[in-house]
């Protein structure tokens, strides 16, 4: 189809052309031209008609051809119109069938939620959808980094020696993320074959996650919401506009709400850590002119770090310990820990029972730490966070910290 009718904000309807699809069809459309009409006489027109199937294969060369960028902008565009439709979907929905089919908007919700995401009461929900909000002035405010660059570490020049990175291993391949590069995007949609992956970090909670990307059985791309819940980035995946908590991997609000997506275990390294210990290791690349403002925005939250303000509201506070205290935590069998950093510092190795699993939680010695079952050696997921990010999340938690002198 050459063209199709997709209606913006307004009601409004107008045309939407893939190019690429324009120059296919136009070929076609020759194609079956020449099949009439010049058929019975090729010698008399065959100068003609090759100069008619060059301009054909040219166009489509130049219409079709693009680069990465390119593409991710046409996929972007693919999405916009497919979301628009939608919206378009509901609307007619909503002017023929009566209100209380589709439920009630309660008032002093977070105006992303109920404006972008379409929220109204008979939409599933894990959580008070009052506790969600507006961390920016709408989606995608912080843009996801959809197609991933990754160069070698001996090749990386913009990272100093004490940042931070996120490390994934997967099928053999190590990947770093450092957090100066997801400060400013906070959510790598990235593909390890053809495993779709998750990776992100959330600045306001310390909180670095990775996730195999699939929603229902389906590859997901994700995106962020513009949304907080208890001060942590809310994601949202772009086909189902389910929204999704950055650190439990629980869709939080939408049609698949409750389901979790499978984590993915992580480290988290300095600069000169992954150099050591990992040199073959792949490190994600940023563009040149955004450099300045990644080290401008690390400080900023070096400060942040260093304070016991928490900039968005949240539902329980401990207030006997510092809110930004770093601590690992472990979800397994039901239950969850939270080990301090200091606690590490003092005692390596911790063995812990996890309602009858036994896990063997450890630091390597490349740094990082690890938790593993100790009778199958299965690893599991470990999150480096903040101490309120992990408290709001798992209320129930238990907490091991060095005892006072």
């Amino acid at each position: 189809m050459i063209a199709t009718l997709a209606p913006d904000e307004a009601g409004v309807f107008y045309p939407y052309f893939s190019t690429c699809a324009d120059a296919r069809f136009v070929i076609l459309l020759a194609l079956l031209y020449w099949r009439y009409e010049y058929m019975g006489r090729l010698a008399e027109h065959a100068a003609k008609l090759t100069l008619i199937v060059f301009l054909m294969l040219t166009t489509s060369y130049v219409a079709c051809a693009s680069t990465p960028k390119q593409r991710a902008e046409e996929r972007n565009r693919e999405l916009q119109r497919q979301y628009e439709a939608q919206r378009y979907k509901q609307y007619k929905y909503q002017r023929t069938h009566p209100m209380e089919r589709r439920g009630t908007v309660p008032p002093g919700l977070s105006q992303i939620l109920t404006r972008t995401f379409d929220y109204h009461s008979n939409v599933p929900s894990m959580i008070d959808v009052k506790l969600l909000t507006d961390g920016c002035d709408q989606r995608d405010c912080v843009t996801a980094i959809d197609l991933p660059h990754f160069d070698s570490v001996v090749n990386t020049s913009y990272l100093q020696e004490g940042d931070l990175l996120i490390v994934v291993e997967y099928q053999g391949e190590i990947r770093a993320y450092p957090h100066t590069v997801l400060n400013i995007h906070e959510v790598v949609n990235d593909r390890f074959g053809d495993t779709p992956v998750l990776v992100s970090y959330c600045p306001l909670t310390g909180a670095g996650t990775a996730f195999y990307a699939q929603v229902n059985g389906l590859p997901a791309e994700f995106g962020v919401s513009g949304m907080l819940y208890n001060s942590s980035r809310v994601l949202y995946d772009r086909s189902n506009n389910n929204l999704w908590d950055q650190i439990s991997g629980e869709a939080l609000v939408g049609k698949f709400a409750g389901q979790v997506l499978t984590p993915l275990p992580v480290r988290t390294l300095t600069w000169s850590q992954l150099k050591q210990y990992y040199p073959k290791a792949r490190v994600l690349q940023v563009e040149v002119n955004q450099m300045a403002k990644l080290r401008d925005v690390t400080n900023q939250f070096a400060n942040y770090r260093q304070s016991e303000r928490i900039y968005f509201p949240v539902a329980n506070k401990d207030r006997t310990q510092h809110p930004k205290m770093m601590v690992y935590g472990i979800y397994h069998n039901g239950q969850s820990l939270a080990i301090s950093e200091s606690y590490l510092q003092q005692k390596p190795v911790v063995e812990r029972d996890f309602n009858g699993d036994m896990v063997r939680i450890q630091r390597n010695r490349d740094g990082s730490i690890q938790a593993i079952l100790k009778q199958t050696k299965q690893p599991l997921a470990v999150t480096q966070l903040y101490w309120f990010a992990w408290y709001n999340t798992h209320t129930e938690t238990d907490l091991l910290i060095p005892r006072s002198p």
